[in-house]
């Protein structure tokens, strides 16, 4: 929740998104959405207003503090920008969980439940694929599962829709709508309302 928010550029912001529902905000100037997940990431503070995860009050001051409140961000094109294309896809889901689950890499059911979760998405054949040998439909997949995987309180997706091609937006409107049955908050940032028709739910303008 985002309640009476005031910074530099954004004016007595509210919204609030419970748990599995996907909220559109729809933004007309870059700034605006740079201080949406600017707060979110903690690079600047609000000038006033609270912002609220599952109702406690919190104040983000890093990325990895973002992470530890339940807070987890899909960028813009994230098959090229979010992932690690030496390492392979199952590592690439690993670091996620890593920072979420104490010494990780030596817990062995965590890794079964890595490759459970692959069968269930046809990709267990690429579980130690590198990414630079992937194509960037099962890369794009890759980019949203990990965060689905992580299951954090919210995910920021940013420019969500930018890709032209028509399949990599179905996976993306796929993926957006597994989050959601997982009962993660999903919010998409986009300054084009016509990116997000697709997926039907309440909308914001700023």
């Amino acid at each position: 929740e985002f309640k009476n928010i005031y910074t530099s550029h954004i004016k007595n912001f509210s919204f609030k998104v419970r748990p599995g529902e996907i909220l559109k905000i729809i933004y007309l100037d870059d700034e605006s959405c740079e201080h949406i997940t600017d707060l979110l990431r903690g690079n600047i503070k609000p000038i006033s207003g609270e912002i609220k995860i599952l109702n406690r009050n919190i104040n983000i001051k890093s990325i990895s503090h973002a992470h530890d409140n339940g807070v987890c961000f899909i960028e813009e094109s994230p098959y090229e920008n979010m992932l690690f294309y030496n390492m392979t896809l199952g590592e690439n889901l690993g670091l996620a969980l890593s920072e979420k689950v104490p010494f990780f890499w030596f817990r062995k059911s965590y890794k079964r439940s890595i490759l459970t979760i692959l069968e269930s998405f046809n990709l267990e054949e690429y579980a130690h694929f590198k990414l630079h040998k992937l194509d960037p439909q099962i890369i794009q997949v890759v980019a949203y599962l990990r965060w689905y995987l992580y299951a954090p309180n919210v995910v920021i997706c940013i420019k969500p829709f930018i890709e032209l091609d028509i399949r990599l937006q179905e996976i993306t409107i796929d993926m957006i709508q597994r989050l959601k049955s997982r009962g993660i908050a999903v919010i998409l940032l986009s300054p084009i309302f016509s990116e997000t028709y697709k997926i039907e739910t309440h909308t914001l303008y700023i």
